[in-house]
């Protein structure tokens, strides 16, 4: 997880969001999960990580589904993902950055 998404799920839990769902190709260190469960005043329930190649590919539509699905309401949603630098060819830039 990038350093500015990490801090806004801690944020959004922290200011009492009442679910925060995390879409991430990475899956979460046991710190960062540390982090988060302590921004939710230990209440892991309050959010949801969507991760891998599978559940967190932001590259395709049936992963995306699958996170918008799992809520009945979604209020809010930020879009932090984004390829820097590089290192990947032009077509992944263009399906993770546009």
């Amino acid at each position: 997880s990038g350093l500015v998404g990490a801090r806004l799920v801690e944020i959004l839990l922290t200011r009492h969001a009442r679910r925060v769902l995390c879409f991430d190709i990475t899956p979460p260190s046991p710190q960062l999960l540390a982090r988060f469960t302590t921004a939710a005043s230990a209440d892991a329930s309050r959010f949801v990580i969507f991760s891998g190649l599978v559940d967190g590919n932001l590259t395709e539509a049936a992963s995306v589904e699958k996170a918008f699905r799992s809520e009945e309401r979604i209020d809010v949603v930020y879009h932090m993902a984004a390829l820097v630098g590089p290192f990947h060819d032009r077509e992944m830039y263009m399906a993770v950055n546009y």
